[in-house]
């Protein structure tokens, strides 16, 4: 068990990095706050988890062949990128909610056209 104790405290750090930002996700975003928010939550945690996973599976074969400093440093850095992620992602939905829908700009255009 002890061997596997660095995979299960860096998915709990990816974890805790997801959810931590889907939270503030819906708290910014979110205009109903009664719709189903912890199911939102768990469904954000289980594709973390299977997303983890995938990526774990490099980390356990250095882990089988004795290279734990690199495994360490892989996890960080993909610990580190995964915050990145996040971090920009709350930019992205910013800037995304403020541009126009596409199909009110293409009826507007096609409203001038037509007069």
């Amino acid at each position: 068990m002890k061997r596997y104790k660095i995979f299960f405290t860096y998915w709990l750090y990816f974890i805790a990095i997801g959810a931590f930002f889907r939270t503030v996700l819906i708290s910014l975003f979110v205009e109903d706050k009664n719709m189903e928010i912890v199911s939102i939550l768990l469904y954000g945690v289980r594709m973390d988890t299977i997303a983890f996973s995938a990526f774990s599976i490099i980390f356990v074969l250095l882990y089988a062949v004795n290279l734990v400093k690199i495994v360490k440093i892989l996890l960080t850095l993909f610990i580190t990128t995964y915050f990145i992620l996040e971090i920009s992602t709350l930019t992205f939905v910013d800037y995304f909610l403020s541009r126009p829908n596409y199909l009110f700009v293409e009826y507007l255009t096609n409203i001038k056209n037509s007069s």
